[in-house]
């Protein structure tokens, strides 16, 4: 390392343009480390500083020198508290929303000036941020809040598990806003349906959650579990979520049975042109019928499989639908129940084993499929009575609803379905829709409580397979928990930081636009990046959630959209 070496490496590194990792590159280029070209740069710029007239320091020998910069008085020094609260919120944005292994995580501690990197001190931080989120959680009163003078609507939960480390985490979700209710980590394991009665009576019970239904899939215990807590059997809806997805899969597996015949065909054509026998020729024409076969199977299950599931080329006869494409017109209960009478009748005639058998299960589970139905029709009918009062004209009064009901229907073809041929449609929709309401009050109001209606009137446990999904990611990282408690922990931890960005810091006051709920009256300076105490609070439920636009106007909150639970999206299946 000669004297010409360490004057490049100190004009590189006070290059005003000086591109990223060149650090890195001159370590490597000069087979030191980063701390050496760090402490030549800074001896070697003690040469070009300003001075007044005296000895220069470390003029003949630069790298003894111990001289040190003058100190500018501006840099604080972390009391004991402060590092620690320092270190608790760097693991924790690193962990969540980060999800920085343990690894990468113990080489970010190692550059911040801070005590306690070991991997025990890690995860015990983590454990205990998640014993507070836990005992947080416990607190949420979902019930009238007098402070802010609002109340949840009565609210569709979606149901769900998903499984990690022989453990099944339990998620009680809100479908519109993806609001997580409530969560159980079993102990032992057991992941039978029934777990779910006793969670929900808890949220019922000791969170006041206004609970009107459920959403879940197929599992047997479900709607009795509904049943008993809402005492009404037609509170659970079966979602379609799962169902759509096996009619899918199922027409994709009966389609490559048809390529595989239609392959075979070509081999034994070709064979036949190699070597025209008799036995080639039989071989052909049994591999002509099987093609035929195939073909003839798929295009029926296709076919059959649009009178339930909304498909591009039969979104006429879909029995899953609320609104109709193309007209607007609200469906019923009766119409697509014969649709989906039809279809299990077609399926069960094909002579395919699994056609048969999807044939069975949809009978099987038609009885909740279409329940979604009856709570559209249930809430539709004291509007369109209003609606009736108000114009007085039946052809009137269904040229605005389906006006309505059609924006909304392209509306979620658009952003649910991410269909972007739709959106020219969506945008005329939405002037026609103008024309019947822009001005008037009354039907503005009106058109927001019909949306606000759809959107409520979810049918797909989705919501809950989004959460899974969002969680799995963090719980593949971790890839190990000691115990069913640090795995609940690490939960609740997630639930915490999923509604983290609607944490308010300081004080709230009536009036502000921020109305909430409060969880708690806890003070918590661990889960934010700033110093300032923090109120943890929970949002008040959007509008389009539950029945809240249905509400009297001095019941209603004003909307307040979380950045991170926006960025969810939810696939709304129409």
């Amino acid at each position: 390392m000669t004297v010409h070496d360490r004057i490049d490496i100190a004009r590189r590194y006070f290059e005003p343009d000086r591109a990223w990792g060149e650090v890195v590159s001159m370590a490597e280029e000069y087979g030191l480390s980063r701390t050496s070209i760090y402490d030549i740069a800074v001896r070697v710029g003690v040469l070009f500083e300003p001075r007044v007239s005296g000895p220069v320091p470390c003029l003949k020998n630069i790298l003894p020198c111990v001289v040190q910069p003058p100190a500018t008085g501006s840099e604080e020094t972390l009391s004991p508290e402060q590092a620690v609260t320092l270190l608790h919120r760097l693991i924790l944005t690193a962990v969540f929303p980060g999800g920085v292994t343990m690894r990468p995580l113990e080489e970010i501690l190692k550059e911040a000036p801070l005590p306690g990197r070991s991997a025990p001190t890690i995860w015990r931080i983590v454990s205990q941020a998640g014993d507070t989120a836990s005992h947080i959680l416990s607190q949420v009163n979902y019930g009238w809040c007098p402070t802010y003078d609002v109340a949840l609507p009565r609210v569709l939960v979606a149901i769900d598990e998903t499984f990690f480390d022989g453990h099944p985490i339990l998620f009680v979700v809100e479908p519109v806003s993806l609001s997580i209710c409530d969560f159980y980590v079993s102990p032992d394991g057991d992941h039978a349906s029934e777990t779910w009665e006793p969670l929900l009576l808890l949220l019922q019970e000791d969170h006041h959650l206004p609970l009107y239904g459920g959403l879940g899939d197929g599992a047997k215990a479900y709607p009795g579990t509904i049943q008993e807590i809402v005492e009404e059997a037609k509170r659970f809806s079966e979602d379609v979520f799962h169902t759509l997805l096996d009619l899918g899969t199922l027409r994709r597996k009966l389609e490559n049975s048809a390529y595989r015949a239609f392959r075979a065909e070509y081999q034994a054509a070709r064979q036949v042109e190699k070597e025209d026998t008799p036995e080639n020729q039989a071989k052909l024409r049994q591999a002509r019928e099987e093609s035929l076969r195939q073909a003839e199977l798929h295009d029926a299950f296709e076919a059959y499989t649009g009178w339930v599931a909304c498909l591009p080329s039969h979104r006429q006869a879909d029995a899953f639908q609320m609104v109709d494409l193309r007209s607007g017109e609200v469906c019923d209960r009766e119409i697509n129940a014969w649709l989906m009478d039809a279809a299990i009748e077609e399926m069960a005639q094909l002579d395919h084993p699994d056609v048969v058998k999807m044939s069975e299960r949809l009978a099987r589970h038609q009885k909740y499929l279409l329940n979604y139905l009856d709570w559209l029709a249930e809430h539709l009918t004291p509007l369109l009575a209003e609606l009736h009062r108000y114009l007085g004209d039946p052809d009137l009064e269904k040229a605005v609803l389906q006006a309505v009901a059609r924006t909304w229907r392209l509306e979620h073809e658009v952003r649910g379905m991410q269909r972007r041929a739709f959106r020219s449609a969506w945008q005329r929709a939405q002037q026609e829709l103008a024309i019947w309401v822009a001005g008037d009050d009354v039907l503005e109001r009106w058109s927001r409580q019909v949306h606000a209606l759809l959107e409520w009137v979810q049918r797909t446990s989705s919501a809950a397979e989004n959460i899974n999904s969002i969680l799995k990611p963090f719980l593949a990282r971790k890839k190990h928990f000691g115990s069913a408690e640090s795995l609940s922990h690490f939960v609740a931890l997630f639930v915490q930081v999923s509604v983290g960005d609607t944490i308010i810091c300081g004080s709230s006051k009536k009036g502000s636009g921020r109305d909430t709920v409060p969880l708690s009256s806890w003070v918590s300076t661990w889960a934010r990046r700033t110093g300032e105490p923090c109120s943890v609070t929970r949002p008040f439920t959007k509008p389009t959630t539950g029945l809240s636009a249905l509400a009297p106007l001095s019941t209603r909150a004003s909307p307040r959209r979380s950045p991170l639970r926006s960025a969810w999206k939810m696939a709304i299946l129409l």
